[in-house]
């Protein structure tokens, strides 16, 4: 039995939880101790505390109140957001990571959005697996490419940005005794990776030589979904309450004949009170993501990575709310694809109900979700998480 920690940085929502959530299980069921620091302690124990893994608290660079962070060009902004920009903070924080592997004494370490974790344990001596989604794991190159192909950046202007990451990343290393690195992007230079992500979502389309593990998410994670009524179009809704659109959908949802399945975590009990009905059930936990496809015929979400994948996976069309970078990149993705459309801005005098019943009413958005699970029809999220731990087990 190896010891392995698992470390999570950036990043929020369940999304993170659940792959990690996944990985543990299929890393356990193998004879290894898995360890977590994860960036959410609360968040985590209601998913990986709550299956008996112990947990503790990741170094995070705590931002001041100062100016909103500018919108990230590269992954350099990520990483300038993530305490990269500071240099005497990202110091700080290597020696707690440090610390972190010096107290659990791993036999191999998984990064799953943690590049600070990743510059820290360059000279941990210890096997490191990389596994994310498109956004947290870049493409190899010279530079960080732009992450917004809508917006012009020049190498010039992304190289700008890096050199003064760079130089904080070798001074940290430097001091710590490590060697330095001659660009940003060896922080991913590492003894495994998994991409996990199919081409068609990829946040860098046209990435070049890319090995795609497909998607890792909690498949089988929360509760039993229980649609209200089996006479009627089925619409899954997934949306937080600080999505902006969210009353607009719920009100025109009332006004609609469908059978509505409404996940909204965090919801106020108030919420729940004033929209469930006898066709509307409203909950702020988790459903099982593995039984939610069977007959539902239209999805809104706020298009979170491994969610997307798995109503896609079920040939289930998308109405999307993205509320970060991370989302809008998915959004575009499947709005490529045809098989969903984004909403950008929630617009009050927006007729949702009208869009709703156009998207069901639309042969060709569910036509598209059907080829891309037919194209990914031999996909199994199980299966999925045990090839990655096997890899994992195999740095050992």
């Amino acid at each position: 039995m190896a010891r392995i920690l698992c470390a999570w940085e950036l990043g929020a929502n369940l999304g993170h939880l659940g792959m990690l959530l996944v990985l543990g299980r299929a890393l356990r069921d193998r004879g290894h101790d898995v360890i977590f620091a994860v960036r959410n302690l609360a968040a985590a124990e209601s998913v990986l505390g709550s299956a008996g893994f112990r947990l503790l608290q990741a170094p995070i660079h705590m931002r001041g109140r100062g100016e909103p962070p500018v919108p990230p060009a590269s992954y350099a902004g990520i990483l300038e957001h993530a305490g990269y920009g500071d240099t005497g903070h990202l110091l700080a924080l290597a020696k707690a990571w440090r610390e972190i592997f010096r107290l659990t004494d791993p036999q191999a370490i998984v990064f799953d959005h943690a590049p600070v974790a990743l510059l820290a344990a360059r000279s941990a001596g210890v096997p490191r697996f990389v596994c994310g989604d498109g956004f947290s794991v870049p493409p190899r190159a010279a530079l960080f490419p732009n992450m917004r192909p809508w917006l012009p950046a020049t190498d010039g202007a992304l190289a700008q940005t890096e050199a003064p990451l760079l130089d904080a990343a070798n001074w940290v290393l430097e001091t710590l005794g490590t060697a330095s690195m001659e660009r940003l992007g060896e922080i991913f230079d590492v003894e495994g990776t998994a991409l996990c992500t199919f081409r068609e979502l990829d946040h860098y389309p046209g990435r070049d030589a890319a090995d795609y593990a497909g998607p890792l998410y909690a498949w089988d994670h929360g509760d039993q979904p229980a649609w209200p009524e089996a006479q009627a179009k089925r619409v899954f809704v997934y949306l937080r309450p600080e999505c902006a659109a969210l009353g607009m959908l719920l009100d025109a949802l009332g006004t609609l004949p469908h059978c509505c399945l409404c996940i909204v975590p965090g919801a106020a009990p108030e919420l729940t009170r004033r929209y469930e009905s006898p066709r509307i059930w409203v909950s702020a936990e988790p459903i099982r993501l593995a039984d939610l496809g069977s007959g539902c015929d239209l999805a809104l979400t706020y298009a979170g990575h491994g969610t997307t994948a798995a109503l896609l996976l079920a040939g289930v069309p998308l109405v999307l709310f993205p509320q970060h970078l991370e989302q809008y990149l998915v959004a575009r993705n499947v709005a490529a694809l045809g098989a969903g459309v984004i909403i950008e801005h929630a617009e009050p005098g927006r007729n949702y109900a009208a869009l709703i019943n156009a998207m069901l009413d639309d042969a060709h958005p569910a036509h598209e979700a059907l080829n891309f699970a037919k194209r990914h029809g031999d996909f199994e999220p199980a299966a999925q998480a045990g090839r990655i731990a096997d890899r994992v087990a195999q740095l050992i």
